[in-house]
């Protein structure tokens, strides 16, 4: 498959559904560099080979993300993301400036019956300014995240841990109900606390979703 224009990197699809809360404020995004969805882009996915996938993408250093510099994605996948076809879901991935930053991430989730264990490990190094000046001497940053839900008939209880060198930390834990295939209600509540900062952010929220 290949597509053009502004796609998600291959480094942020490579994540699969370890991120269990994802787009709510407990998204991994917050600590972690490399979930960029991109302008002015070309990405090349290979066939399934026995589960297996490779994936590339090409980001202009024309495109106002890129800070006057070519960028590159590139990741190695195994098994379904959404754990149907497979009970283990796993990848590595890396990033050659894309956004300014150099990023190498492992991600694995597996599934037990109703229970959903995930884990991702990451290192990012700044290499470039907005300005498109080279950052010269950056310390390579690690962290580490740790997600896990358990389904009980209609609901799913979800919990989630993420820590970023120099950065901060942030536990987050909610729940979903299904109302149908297509829809459900949601709760959550997360913490995240920055280096440096003394306050603690806090996050509650209640939502509805509908996939039509």
């Amino acid at each position: 498959a290949v597509s053009v224009g502004r796609n998600d990197t291959m480094l942020k699809i490579s994540q699969g559904k370890v991120d269990q809360f994802n787009d709510l404020s407990g998204d991994l995004k917050n600590l972690f560099k490399g979930e960029n969805r991109i302008e002015q882009t070309a990405t090349y996915m290979t066939p399934n080979w026995s589960g297996f996938k490779l994936g590339v993408t090409y980001a202009a250093e024309g495109s106002s993300s890129q800070y006057g510099q070519d960028g590159f994605s590139v990741a190695a996948m195994y098994g379904d993301a959404k754990l149907k076809k497979t009970p283990v879901f796993a990848s590595i991935a890396y990033d050659a400036d894309v956004k300014g930053y150099e990023v190498v991430r492992a991600t694995i989730q597996g599934k037990v019956a109703g229970l959903k264990l995930g884990g991702m490990y990451q290192q990012q190094e700044e290499t470039y300014k907005k300005d498109g000046t080279a950052v010269v001497g950056a310390e390579s940053k690690t962290g580490y995240l740790f997600s896990a839900s358990y389904t009980i008939d209609a609901a799913v209880l979800k919990g989630q841990y993420q820590d970023m060198e120099d950065k901060g930390d942030s536990w987050s834990v909610g729940i979903d109900y299904k109302l149908g295939k297509p829809t459900k209600v949601l709760a959550f509540y997360t913490s995240r606390d920055f280096e440096g900062d003394d306050t603690t952010d806090k996050f509650f929220g209640l939502g509805l979703e509908h996939k039509f």
